[in-house]
């Protein structure tokens, strides 16, 4: 059979049989849906609010241990401190005796601080290890007893003679002021700038006094005079002076003006004369000269 032929019987057998499936179908009915109508209903909302955190009681039980720690804490940090100090001390002072120290310490000083000085560091080294912080201050404060003398005796002989300087300078400038006869101090009373010298001199002689008491002694004595006091002279004495020579200038009396006489008010008019100012003029009286 020609292929064209063949062609043509598949296409008719294709043709028959969509003829009959199109026979044989039916028609579904078309169901009728209901549209539901949708109901909002509210319910009010109950929230409940739980935590899963301690109770107080265990809270405040945690504080406490938390408290406690921090506390021995601060208490090893002490005790390291303490030792650490007590240590460094030693070190220190042992080396400031024979330096620093060593024209304000006799021989004999020097011989019983070291000898205290060695034995603190051997205790340390040995059953001082581990002690409270009770022990390691106990330890210390004798020796800063000891040495804090020696150390006044050579701060005082370092700072003493610049103190004693600027005390005579002060003195020396507020008698200057006192006898400068200087125009911005004239309105002071003559007893105010007398206090002024009075006070100097009275300052000076303690002082020249003292001075000559600590000239007398040696290095290795304990100082009668200390750079505080003199500092404080100072300024004591300068405050005293400079609250005289601030006083301010009297304000000079206004100047008085002359006397205005005063306005005299004229008498008011008489009855005469009121009647003949009031007095009509006619023909008769009236000035016709023209």
């Amino acid at each position: 059979m020609p292929w064209k032929q063949k062609l043509l019987t598949l296409k008719k057998k294709e043709s028959d049989g969509d003829t009959k499936m199109q026979d044989g179908e039916t028609k579904e009915p078309v169901k009728m849906v209901k549209k539901t109508k949708v109901e909002t209903i509210y319910h009010p909302l109950r929230i409940i609010r739980d935590t899963y955190g301690l109770n107080n009681d265990l809270v405040k039980q945690f504080r406490e241990l938390e408290e406690k720690f921090i506390g021995e804490d601060m208490y090893i940090y002490q005790v390291s401190e303490m030792k650490n100090n007590l240590e460094t001390y030693i070190y220190d002072t042992r080396t400031k005796l024979f330096e620093q120290w060593e024209k304000f310490t006799t021989n004999e000083e020097k011989d019983q601080f070291m000898e205290l000085l060695n034995g603190s560091l051997n205790w340390l080294e040995s059953e001082g290890e581990n002690q409270s912080l009770e022990v390691y201050k106990s330890r210390l404060d004798p020796l800063l007893e000891i040495g804090n003398k020696y150390k006044i005796r050579y701060v005082e002989a370092e700072t003493r003679p610049e103190a004693i300087i600027t005390l005579m300078n002060v003195i020396q400038t507020y008698r200057d002021r006192v006898l400068s006869n200087d125009a911005a101090y004239a309105h002071i009373p003559k007893d105010k700038m007398d206090s002024i010298t009075n006070e100097c001199e009275r300052i000076q002689l303690i002082t020249s006094d003292l001075i000559n008491k600590q000239s007398a002694l040696s290095l290795t004595a304990d100082p009668v005079v200390f750079t505080t006091d003199l500092k404080e002279r100072a300024q004591n004495l300068t405050k005293f002076c400079d609250t005289i020579l601030s006083t301010p200038k009297p304000q000079p009396k206004p100047e008085e003006k002359p006397a205005t006489p005063p306005t005299q008010t004229p008498p008011p008019p008489t009855e005469d004369k009121m009647e003949t100012d009031q007095t009509p003029k006619t023909p008769e009286n009236m000035d016709t000269s023209n």
